[in-house]
């Protein structure tokens, strides 16, 4: 019984342990990046599959982080919090961030065609 209970407690813990946020099939002895919010295009969707940049260890070892392109990311991630959008505001461009992103361009696409529609009329 105890081996049963033990168990049921062990195997959910290994399913979440596994679950982590890094590229599908990694190369060993690369080093990889998530794709920098420096580098951040506000006007066009994000590739969700491309999130992860392959880099020289060395290289990755000697990038540095712009405080304000920084800051201006988290300012739209509030942004996106704001519109209801399921953001955690960290500064970071992860999965969730991405498609928000893409989610409140169509969004934005869509009030510009109501605009012009009326506009017309």
């Amino acid at each position: 019984m105890k081996n049963i209970i033990f168990f049921f407690l062990f195997l959910p813990s290994l399913i979440f342990a596994q679950s982590s946020d890094l590229p599908k099939n990694p190369k060993p002895g690369k080093c990889y990046i998530r794709c920098s919010s420096q580098d951040f295009n506000y006007t066009k969707p994000v590739n969700k599959k491309k999130l992860w940049v392959e880099l020289e260890c060395h290289e990755a070892r000697n990038l540095t982080i712009d405080a304000e392109k920084e800051h201006l990311f988290q300012e739209y991630q509030k942004l996106l919090k704001e519109k209801d959008f399921d953001v955690d505001i960290t500064g970071v461009l992860d999965l969730k961030t991405a498609k928000a992103h893409n989610k409140y361009l169509k969004v934005l696409k869509k009030e510009n065609r109501k605009k012009a529609k009326n506009k017309r009329k």
